[in-house]
């Protein structure tokens, strides 16, 4: 949000030198994070991603949850079982008329196999056996004749033992399958019923859980309670360990879960039930009771217990039925509780929990009835979260934050859009400060702008339009200092921006319209310095949004729209650094929201729209660092450096930590925590003991920095879509699972959808690409990209190659891989070999008559070489302020290049140029290009649009020619006037662009297939700056592919290097053009390139 910077980041311990300075902060660092401190009610430091259908899951009812051994999600609804790869669901269901599909669609229990086999329970509807590597499911039902089948159709629970046996908890007993037997038909599963004569049968027969613990003890989960079954080889018993306590609800064990010290938790319709290990092994077990205690707010939240699991810490998560999420902390005993809350986003998503799961990289997965599924990426220590609720007295007052401070006593004192707030941090009670018509001691406006000390135990409060407060944090009380009309000694203006107390006692004011204040406290008198027309050694702008005193005494002054000023105190003189366009060591924006100095000296900026930008003092320097170099935005509103010398910094697109060694950015979005991506200029401060917080539109955050955890799990990688011709081939299994496709040289479109397998942030996980035996070099993408496109491949094999990075940056480099196989032509097989050898003596008596033909030949050779050169243009255009010339060297009689400049509706002041490549050669290749410049050329000088231009002949070359002719071409407009160049590139070389002497090509964002290979596509138009001295060279592939004796190919980088050489500025475009040619045809083997060549200089004067 465009706002203020305050003084709130004022460096403590002043005084010392630096490496003393960094000593004492790290100790207190280390001693405050001992301190107890009590999170707000309102505050989170648990994040909620939340997932339902709106992302592609089925149904919101989520009872199981299973990771398989590649890394994807399986989530069991009551519409289907939903496969997630981390960006979209593939959801299997019953097919009525397949009885390889899903047997029902109400999944109730999932469970992989160590052959990797998953095992799916339904409600009524029995066991399913699904095999990913064939997509098809296998039914087992209950069948009242026959005693060998599963004794129920409701499937509650399923898990393995040591001897690769099921085990399967149904609503009518316990089956046993012994899956060596299922490739035979039918199989057999083994009954155990609950026998009241038996006391060592299970105690009753709808059984609710299942468990092996690591002993390989069996637990089951009952109607009456707990049985434990001790299985030696063939020879299986039950014991009952507990039949509930008061209630039958007690008795009701609905999960249990063995956690990491291999304790067991039991959850009950009635409460919690901890068995430790201790008295499992003794075989005399010990049960501690956990119940809701209404007097108690960290006792169980809930008694009705539908799921348990840990997390990476040791955590017990339980969820409840109505009650949410519970975390047990089993150090000190203590549940934390957590709820949807509908003013919270990254609350929970529903209350009522059917199933908790962890997956392998520790994310944390709750599945829901009715609101699908939460997802908890970080589970704790990451980023609090402090918000609005506006039922809640003890809240924020409104969810824009303007300003934070916290004071000695660890107090947070937060400006908000609502008035003064007060936070004990160790009770977690808040405190309101609001402004009272008719009270004249009460803070004097709402929006609190800026909150900084003032000493003596007082506050300065800055507010919009309120003028400026000095706040006696005891008695709550203000003296109130107002712009008086008139009074020359008094607040120049009342809506305030920024204040600063400097070492001497002085406090600086910055007003949002008129200039800056200087205030001394013992003469309450003011002194005021604006903007003065035609006086450079005033202050630059009125508009005062950040003042900040470095360490050698200088005072800076940021404005908004006037760049950053020093000012001298002792003359009353400022100097101003701005914007130079022409200068890239100045400032990048004239709109300074935020100052910080680092251990060396050095000044860092943040700026709205510019980025960052180191600033050297003694050079008087900028350095910028901007969205290209990993910024997340280049909307700066607060910079903080942490004990370890990382920047911190709040944007408009979330926080950027910056690391000034190694010049790297990580990023954090309201996917880890954050209040919103959206932050407040002004609303930041780090603590004594290190803790940072910054606040936004929706509250503020809190962290640790040394606390923010990095993702270190390597994503598995698997290729989710192969298509050919824009068609998705089916091939009877995952693709995944496939090592080879073989393609016919005809397929010459295929494409590949990929996915890293880590859920932490999957938008920001990156991807690159390679098809061995083709590609050079690696091509990157980020997450929203997850596609590679191939064409006409030459026959023979390659390889596709597919890495990914977490969303922290770390690369699994093993990846995925893909054969592919082209076949050739029938004209390229060893048969046809064969036979063209038979055929060669018949050839040979052929080529008399052949010569017979060749004059006839070469006169119609003659007649396409002239219309080809017929559509090329006579001479080079003359335009005021442009330096144009073009060529075509055909590689043979007749080629398929082809080029021509035009007027775009008359305007003088716009050169239009088209430069195109036919595929193949002689006179199809050249009546193409005849045929295609001349669909072009009235509607490119006619139309407004030149993008429908390509979209209209890319559709009328499809229909009317071969199919594997097509023509690679750009479209380019010079428009003098406005310095610009816009395009359209289907398929041909991208142009190259020298401006400020840098070489770089021009990308184009529409579609790259060439006309008239696939119809349909759309193009769309790109538009650059084009300045001057700037250089472009437009060219045809001839250029590049010229090759040497070694086969070498010319490349896009000599030609890079051509244009990047000095003297090219001194040099006309004609000069260029002879130059390259000339370099092209020294590097090719016979002194000609075998390929036709066309180059277009245009040099802009």
């Amino acid at each position: 949000m465009n706002c203020i910077l305050t003084a709130s980041n004022s460096v403590y311990l002043a005084g010392l030198n630096p490496p003393r300075k960094a000593c004492i902060c790290l100790i207190l660092s280390a001693l405050f994070s001992l301190l107890p401190v009590v999170i707000s009610p309102q505050s989170s430091d648990i994040y909620f991603d939340p997932i339902s259908r709106e992302q592609g899951l089925s149904q919101s009812i989520v009872s199981c949850i299973l990771q398989d051994n590649k890394g994807l999600m399986y989530f069991g609804t009551e519409d289907g079982l939903n496969v997630y790869d981390g960006y979209g669901f593939s959801v299997l269901r019953n097919a009525p008329n397949d009885t390889n599909s899903l047997s029902y669609n109400d999944i109730t229990a999932l469970y992989e196999d160590r052959d990797k086999i998953i095992w799916v329970g339904t409600f009524n509807a029995g066991l399913n056996r699904y095999d990913p590597s064939s997509l098809g499911f296998r039914r087992f039902s209950f069948n009242p004749l026959d005693s060998n089948s599963i004794s129920n159709n409701n499937v509650n629970a399923i898990c393995e033992d040591s001897q690769s046996r099921l085990w399967i908890a149904t609503d009518n007993g316990l089956c046993m399958l012994e899956k060596g037997a299922l490739p035979e038909k039918p199989c057999r599963f083994t009954r155990f019923y609950a026998c009241p004569e038996n006391s060592n049968s299970i105690s009753n027969n709808r059984i609710l859980s299942l468990i092996l613990d690591r002993s390989g003890n069996l637990w089951a989960g009952s109607e009456s309670g707990v049985d434990r079954l001790t299985i030696h080889g063939s020879h299986i018993s039950f014991s009952h360990v507990y039949s509930g306590a008061k209630t039958p609800a007690s008795r009701r064990v609905r999960t249990i879960f063995e956690d990491s010290r291999e304790d067991l938790w039991i959850g009950t319709e009635d409460g919690l039930i901890r068995l430790r290990s201790s008295g499992i092994k003794s075989n005399a077990p010990g049960f501690t009771f956990y119940r809701n205690d209404p007097a108690n707010k960290k006792s169980l939240g809930s008694n009705f217990i539908t799921a348990i699991s840990e997390d990476e810490q040791g955590v017990i998560w339980i969820g409840t039925n109505g009650g949410g999420v519970d975390l047990f902390d089993k150090k000190n005993g203590e549940f934390r509780h957590f709820r949807h809350d509908r003013y919270d986003p990254a609350s929970l998503s529903y209350n009522e929990i059917r199933s908790l799961y962890r997956n392998r990289s520790g994310i944390m997965w709750v599945g829901t009835y009715g609101s699908g599924i939460s997802k908890v990426s970080r589970s704790g220590g990451q980023f609090y979260h402090f918000y609005y609720k506006p039922e809640d007295s003890n809240s924020l007052s409104h969810a824009i934050v303007w300003s934070i401070y916290e004071d000695k006593d660890s107090v947070l004192w937060i400006g908000t859009h609502n008035g003064l707030d007060r936070l004990d941090r160790k009770s977690g009670i808040y405190t309101h400060y609001r402004n009272k018509r008719n009270d004249t001691e009460c803070i004097s406006s709402n929006i609190i702008r800026v909150v900084t000390d003032a000493g003596k135990g007082k506050l300065w409060i800055g507010t919009h339009g309120g003028g400026v407060n000095l706040f006696d944090k005891k008695t709550g009380k203000c003296t109130v200092l107002r712009h008086e009309p008139g009074n020359p000694n008094s607040l120049a203006f009342n809506e305030i921006r920024s204040i600063f107390r400097d070492r001497a006692g002085t406090v600086w004011i910055g007003t949002y319209g008129h200039g800056l204040d200087a205030y001394e406290p013992s003469s309450q008198r003011f002194r005021h310095y604006k903007n003065e027309i035609g006086n450079r050694e005033s202050l630059s702008n009125d508009f005062v949004r950040v003042i900040f005193e470095d360490r050698k005494g200088n005072l800076w002054i940021g404005t908004e729209g006037g760049g950053i000023d020093r000012f001298d105190r002792r003359t009353g003189k400022f100097k101003c650094f701005m914007n130079n366009p022409a200068n890239m060591n100045s400032l990048s924006s004239n709109h300074i929201f935020t100052i910080y100095e680092d251990k060396e000296g050095f000044l860092w900026l943040g700026t709205w729209g510019g980025g960052l930008n180191k600033f050297d003092p003694v050079q008087e320097k900028f350095q910028r660092f901007n969205e290209s170099d990993g910024l997340k935005s280049n909307s700066i509103y607060g910079i903080l450096e942490d004990n370890f010398g990382n920047l911190w910094m709040s944007t408009n697109a979330g926080l950027s930590k910056f690391n000034p060694g190694s010049k790297t950015f990580t990023n954090y979005t309201i996917k880890d925590g954050l209040q919103d991506n959206e932050f407040n200029g002004g609303a930041y401060f780090k603590s004594r003991n290190g803790e940072l917080f910054f606040g936004g539109i929706n509250g503020f955050n809190s962290f640790y920095p040394e606390k923010i955890k990095s993702n270190l799990h390597l994503p598995p990688v698997i290729i989710t879509s192969f298509r050919k011709l824009n068609k998705e081939v089916k091939f009877g299994c995952p693709v995944a699972m496939i090592r080879e496709v073989e393609l016919s040289y005809q397929d010459y479109v295929f494409s590949f959808e990929f996915a890293g397998l880590d859920y932490m942030a999957p938008e920001k996980n990156k991807y690159a690409y390679k098809m061995g035996g083709f590609d050079k070099s690696w091509t990157f993408v980020d997450a929203s990209k997850r596609f590679a496109y191939y064409t006409n491949l030459s026959p023979g094999r390659y390889t596709f190659m597919v890495k990914a990075s977490n969303s922290d940056g770390i690369w699994n480099e093993q990846g995925a891989m893909l054969g592919i196989i082209i076949t050739p032509p029938f004209y390229r097989t060893w048969w046809f070999m064969a036979l063209a050898a038979f055929l060669l003596f018949v050839f040979a008596y052929l080529f008399y008559k052949w010569r017979l033909k060749n004059n006839a030949m070469k006169t119609e050779l003659k007649a396409a070489h002239e219309a080809q050169m017929s559509i090329m243009p006579r001479s080079d255009p003359h335009l005021l302020g442009l330096d144009v010339s073009g060529i075509c060297i055909p590689a043979s009689e007749v080629g398929g290049d082809f080029f021509d400049y035009f007027k775009y509706n008359d305007r003088e002041n716009i050169l239009g140029i088209l430069i195109g490549d036919v595929s193949g050669k002689a006179m199809k290749a050249a009546m193409t290009a005849v045929l295609s410049s001349g669909m072009m050329m009235p509607d490119i000088v006619a139309s407004e649009e030149i993008k429908t231009v390509f979209t209209r002949v890319n559709k009328a070359l499809y229909v009317k020619t071969d199919k594997r002719q097509f023509v690679a071409a750009c479209i380019m407009l010079i428009d003098v006037k406005n310095n610009t160049v816009s395009y359209v590139n289907a398929g041909n070389v991208n142009p190259l662009v020298r401006s400020d002497g840098r070489v770089c090509c021009l990308e184009a964002s529409n579609p790259r297939f060439p006309l008239g290979l696939i119809c349909g596509v759309q193009y769309e138009e790109t538009i650059v700056e084009f300045n001057r001295g700037d250089v472009l060279l437009l060219m045809t592939d001839g250029l590049i592919e010229a090759q040497s004796k070694s086969k070498e190919l010319y490349g896009i980088e000599r030609l890079k290097d051509i244009l990047s050489k000095p003297e090219i500025t001194d040099q006309s475009a004609s000069e260029i053009k002879d130059r390259i040619v000339w370099e092209v045809n020294s590097f090719c083997a016979d002194g000609s390139p075998h390929d036709d060549m066309t180059i277009i200089v245009v040099k802009r004067l």
